[in-house]
């Protein structure tokens, strides 16, 4: 008897459309992300007993920083440079849609370094109001980072520059 070849099915189509998308686009490389990484303060990361979740809208603007105030807590000298000797900078912000209980924090740097922080509940209401907060420095010269959160939420990055006096 004659013998006659078996004729051999071709593999499917999308197998090989698989094999060759697998072997070019590996993900872990060429698939890019489009989500920023975001860095938390550790300071940040353990939460305040029932803080509540900052609302949408809710804002803190940095306004100025001040060395010395007057009688009514106003900034006398605005600015972000100051003489060496320099011990305390205070923060003025507006705050704006602010509920009670949301945790706020000012982060204050030196070199990289956190020289100064406060986190806590805000207590004045959600009401646009101009607000303040201080840095306790060492007086040496150098540029000061401060950051405001709202929760997790980075509000601001500002600069001051405390430098040394020229004679």
């Amino acid at each position: 008897p004659s013998r006659r070849p078996r004729s051999t099915p071709a593999p499917p189509t999308h197998t090989a459309v698989i094999s060759r998308a697998s072997t070019l686009l590996p993900t872990s490389t060429l698939l890019p992300t489009s989500t920023p990484e975001v860095t938390v303060p550790p300071q940040l990361l353990t939460p305040l007993p029932s803080a509540a979740s900052p609302a949408p809208n809710a804002r803190l603007t940095f306004t100025t920083f001040a060395s010395v105030l007057d009688s009514n807590n106003n900034p006398v000298d605005p600015g972000q440079v100051f003489p060496s000797g320099t011990r305390s900078v205070r923060v003025f912000f507006r705050a704006a849609n602010v509920g009670n209980g949301v945790t706020w924090s000012i982060l204050c740097y030196k070199d990289n370094q956190l020289v100064d922080s406060f986190a806590g509940p805000w207590q004045w209401g959600p009401r646009a109001q101009t607000a303040r907060a201080f840095c306790a420095i060492d007086g040496s010269a150098g540029t000061y980072v401060v950051s405001a959160y709202l929760g997790l939420i980075k509000q601001f990055d500002a600069t001051f520059d405390v430098i040394a006096a020229t004679e």
